[in-house]
C-alpha cells in the first residue's frame, strides 16, 4: 500500500521526462523496394509537461537502412545505404486522465532531418556505372500511438508505433529497375524506457 501511495504521489508531481528507445524501421511505399526492415535505429527524447495530459517533447533520432531488398533488386550484391539524422518537436497526450500504471498516449510532430544515401557501383555489359552519393536536408512528419507501463515510481517501459515520412528523394537507377523514391516512408515500432521527474 505504501509503495502504491509513493507511486501515485510521484506521478502527480511529474514535470519533465526523458526517454530512450530502440526502433525497428519498416520501409513502405517505394522505399520498401530498395530496403529491408532494419532494427538499427535509436531515439532520445526530452519532454516537458505543459497542461493536464499534455507534454511537449524534443526527439533526436538516428534512422539507418543498411540492408538492400534482395527480393526486389535486379542486380545482386548492390551496396545500398540510407542514413538519416534528425531532430523533431512533438506533442504527446496521455489518453487516460487517471493515476493508472498503464498510460496510453497519442503523439505527432514535425522535424528537420539530414540524410545520406548511397548507391554503389555496378557493371553493365559494356561499362561500369560509378557509385552515386546523395545528401540533403529535409522536413519530416510523424504520427503515432504509444503506451507507458509504469514499473516503479517514475520509471516506465514505453512501447510505441508510428508512421513517418521524410520529404527526401533517391534518384532512380532504371538499369537496376530501381524506381525513384520521392519520400522516405516507414512504419516504426519502438521500445524503451522513460523516466519522469
Amino acid at each position: 500500500m505504501l509503495t502504491m501511495t509513493e507511486w501515485i504521489i510521484a506521478q502527480e508531481n511529474i514535470n519533465w521526462g526523458i526517454s530512450a528507445q530502440y526502433q525497428y524501421e519498416s520501409p513502405i511505399g517505394s522505399l520498401g523496394s530498395w530496403f529491408q526492415p532494419t532494427p538499427s535505429s535509436f531515439s532520445l527524447s526530452v519532454e516537458k509537461f505543459t497542461s493536464e495530459g499534455w507534454f511537449w517533447k524534443i526527439k533526436a533520432e538516428i534512422i539507418q537502412f543498411l540492408h538492400e531488398n534482395q527480393d526486389q533488386l535486379y542486380y545482386e550484391n548492390l551496396d545500398l545505404k540510407l542514413e538519416i539524422y534528425g531532430i523533431a518537436a512533438q506533442a504527446k497526450y496521455f489518453l487516460l486522465q487517471n493515476q493508472s500504471k498503464l498510460q496510453p498516449y497519442a503523439t505527432g510532430g514535425a522535424g528537420i532531418y539530414r540524410w545520406f544515401g548511397r548507391r554503389g557501383e555496378y557493371q553493365l555489359e559494356d561499362r561500369l556505372i560509378p557509385k552515386r552519393d546523395q545528401n540533403d536536408w529535409s522536413w519530416g512528419f510523424n504520427l503515432g500511438l504509444g503506451l507507458d507501463l509504469f514499473i516503479y515510481k517514475n520509471w516506465a517501459v514505453t512501447l510505441s508505433g508510428s508512421y513517418q515520412i521524410i520529404i527526401g528523394e533517391l534518384w532512380p537507377a532504371l538499369a537496376l529497375r530501381l524506381e525513384n523514391v520521392s519520400g522516405f516512408q516507414c512504419l516504426t515500432t519502438a521500445a524503451g524506457f522513460s523516466f519522469y521527474f
